[in-house]
């Protein structure tokens, strides 16, 4: 090995942003540290792309969104069981093939918005893509979603979240391995 060897193993450094996390990334979000565990991306057709990252911080496990054609668009969310959406949701779904057109989670409404069609697979396998219909619903505000996934017959689940603003995210890290 040479002297100048030594300089030819230098990795080039990559300025992170919301824009391109990778798995183990880290991030300031929420006053709390999260981690990058899994990277889904998600076609939509019509050449739209999106990427929805499985993000930790030690005790909670949320998703966060990320759509930027056109434009930067931003959510975070968690999971919810169907039931808490009232026994009728999922029943309707799989018996009309269609959504009703508002549910009640916590008290608040959410009108539906939304309907597309897709397919995504984590960005760490090599497997086909799965198809899904998914199903936007708003709050009055539009400030906060519930979103269903149909994969199956009568496969469907189920998030609640909100929709973020890219400075609410900082301090990005990369991973150790990269």
């Amino acid at each position: 090995m040479g002297l100048f060897d030594f300089f030819k193993k230098e990795k080039k450094i990559v300025d992170l942003s919301i824009r391109n996390l990778s798995v183990g990334c880290i991030l300031e979000y929420d006053l709390q540290s999260w981690i990058v565990k899994d990277k889904t991306e998600y076609d939509w057709g019509n050449n739209q792309f999106s990427f929805e990252y499985t993000i930790e911080n030690g005790s909670v496990s949320s998703f966060l969104h990320v759509n930027t054609s056109p434009t930067l668009k931003l959510d975070v969310s968690s999971e919810i069981k169907m039931f808490d959406l009232g026994r009728d949701v999922k029943q309707t779904i799989v018996e009309t093939d269609s959504p009703p057109k508002k549910i009640v989670y916590k008290g608040v409404e959410y009108f539906l918005s939304d309907e597309f069609l897709g397919h995504c697979k984590s960005v760490n396998d090599d497997d086909d893509w799965s198809k899904f219909v998914n199903w936007v619903f708003n709050n009055g505000d539009e400030s906060e979603f519930i979103s269903l996934n149909r994969w199956s017959e009568t496969e469907i689940d189920g998030v609640h979240g909100r929709y973020v603003k890219e400075f609410e995210f900082s301090n990005f890290l990369s991973s150790p391995e990269k």
